[in-house]
């Protein structure tokens, strides 16, 4: 089976097909750099990258591995090239992200979403400036850090807990793990207090 009956499968699913070609193209440009930088891969990179794509396929053991391989039409050596190639392209991509992050406005602009993400910062800033919580601490929002884990991935987002919520946190761009757990807070508290007291967070 060629590249165009793949792709023509693709295709077919309709808005599937924007996903993955904007998702190639991005992978596209940063294999590149990559290239032009002559970023290599050590074995450490390699064998992290390679545990955290085998973690979130839930590879856990040789056969699943082996099973995955074959699914995808993947010789042993041409996975090989696969993690080695994301590894050079996640390297590329956190050097870029801070740099990036100037153009998510116009981005947003472009999409339509800019309006209702800025009215509802602002009026999250406003709020919990007006009750002195724009600083606010688990103490502030009586709950553990376990607590608030809990309540914004399982009852917000509707999925587990990530086995290392830092690392979650840094691939969202956050810099650190507080910083994350500070805009939780600021949305837990935000969430509790916007349609008055009372109603339950």
């Amino acid at each position: 089976i060629g590249l165009e009956a793949l792709l023509d499968e693709l295709r077919l699913k309709g808005p599937q097909y924007d996903e993955h070609s904007l998702s190639a193209r991005d992978r596209f440009f940063t294999v590149r750099e990559a290239d032009r930088l002559r970023v290599t891969v050590g074995p450490t990179r390699r064998k992290k990258t390679e545990n955290e794509f085998r973690r979130q396929r839930n590879l856990a053991t040789a056969a699943q591995l082996a099973r995955w391989k074959r699914d995808n039409d993947l010789e042993d050596h041409e996975f090989e090239t696969l993690i080695t190639e994301e590894a050079r392209a996640r390297w590329i991509r956190r050097r870029a992200q801070l740099a990036s992050l100037s153009y998510i406005p116009q981005q947003l602009r472009l999409s339509g979403v800019y309006p209702g993400l800025i009215a509802r910062a602002t009026a999250k800033d406003r709020l919990l400036r007006s009750m002195g919580l724009q600083n606010s601490s688990l103490k502030d929002a009586g709950l553990t850090e376990n607590e608030l884990w809990q309540w914004h991935f399982k009852k917000i987002l509707k999925q587990p807990v990530p086995k290392n919520v830092g690392d979650y946190a840094l691939s969202l761009g956050y810099p650190s793990l507080d910083a994350f757990r500070r805009a939780l807070l600021k949305e837990y508290l935000y969430r509790c207090f916007k349609d008055r007291v009372g109603k339950q967070c």
